[in-house]
């Protein structure tokens, strides 16, 4: 009889854990709060930051984390792919609430940008795969993008290539969001699935919008608070190359031809990037040594030759002009 009630208890035990976990594994997906499936209009993303990494209880939300990917998704691709997508967006919100507070270390950047780029490209890869079986998830492909675009800019937002980790630095330039973009995309729109035209115009609009969205805000100022004049190195340069793809991009847009417009509009997103990149940015009266001068402009010469927007020969004129310019001052 003992025996009995003992196995009654522990079967009692079971039962009411897992009812508690399957309960909140639909009421998380149920309450899942994506981006608005409006045209990508502002690099805030709309969801909560939740329990931050700063918190004693974090390990309590990762392992929540780790239930709603691996368990209440039941292995459907879809469920999968929209759970991976939240947490990469959560990512995000939680380092723009830690930057907006001061709190953000090097280590917790570090984890919280490799998190949000392996979920999102995961979650691309989940949709890829549906695209490889057959299956259509068009809406899936629209709200994966739009996490895309405007995670990438708010990490411009928030960082605007500013170097952090210590010696083993996640450099968050302008050509470690393009390589994420690029990894994203291609797993999300596979070259071999077969992806309708209709999905690839789709997802090149949105590219077109954010493109457009960028211009706007990509002059940077003659001046800054202190009134002394600023200089973009390349800035004319990228220019030329923003405008040259644009002329591209619409080239293959019209011909129908998705696919390479939107890796035309990656170009300019990422000369965009580099217009307003403080890296980039020269104090023309800051600069009381020639040497020191030469040293900023070759780390802004790496910065634009490693964008491989820009060919060695434009890069050199450029640079033989600043030190021309600033010899003259």
């Amino acid at each position: 009889m003992r025996i009995l009630i003992k196995k009654i208890l522990k079967h009692c035990w079971e039962i009411l854990f897992i009812s508690i976990v399957v309960c909140g594994g639909f009421t998380a997906l149920a309450q899942t709060e994506f981006l608005s499936t409006e045209p990508v209009s502002t690099p805030i993303l709309a969801i909560d930051a939740g329990v931050l990494p700063t918190s004693p209880f974090y390990f309590l939300d990762k392992f929540d984390e780790w239930v709603q990917k691996n368990i209440f998704t039941f292995g459907i691709n879809s469920f999968r792919a929209q759970v991976f997508m939240q947490s990469s967006a959560e990512k995000i919100s939680e380092l723009q609430f830690l930057n907006a507070q001061g709190m953000l270390t090097d280590k917790i950047a570090q984890k919280l940008l490799k998190a949000w780029e392996n979920d999102l490209a995961f979650s691309a890869s989940l949709v890829g795969e549906e695209y490889l079986h057959g299956r259509r998830p068009i809406n899936l492909t629209d709200e994966i993008f739009r996490t895309m675009l405007a995670s990438a800019d708010a990490i411009q937002l928030e960082f605007n290539g500013k170097a952090i980790g210590g010696d083993d630095a996640l450099v968050l330039s302008d050509n470690f969001l393009d390589e994420a973009e690029k990894k994203i995309i291609a797993s999300l729109l596979p070259e071999n699935a077969g992806i309708p035209e209709g999905v690839l115009k789709l997802v090149s609009d949105n590219m077109v919008f954010d493109v457009r969205q960028m211009l706007k805000k990509s002059i940077i100022s003659t001046d800054d608070e202190s009134g002394i004049a600023i200089s973009v190195v390349g800035g004319q340069l990228l220019r030329n190359s923003v405008v040259e793809n644009q002329k591209i991009a619409q080239a293959y847009y019209d011909n129908g031809d998705y696919r390479n417009a939107i890796g035309s509009y990656s170009d300019c997103r990422l000369a965009l990037r580099l217009m307003t990149n403080r890296n980039l940015a020269i104090e023309p009266m800051a600069f009381t040594d020639m040497g020191e001068l030469e040293i900023r402009l070759d780390q802004a010469m790496m910065l634009l030759t490693n964008s491989g927007l820009i060919n060695a020969d434009e890069l050199a004129l450029e640079r033989t002009r600043i030190l021309g310019t600033y010899r003259n001052i």
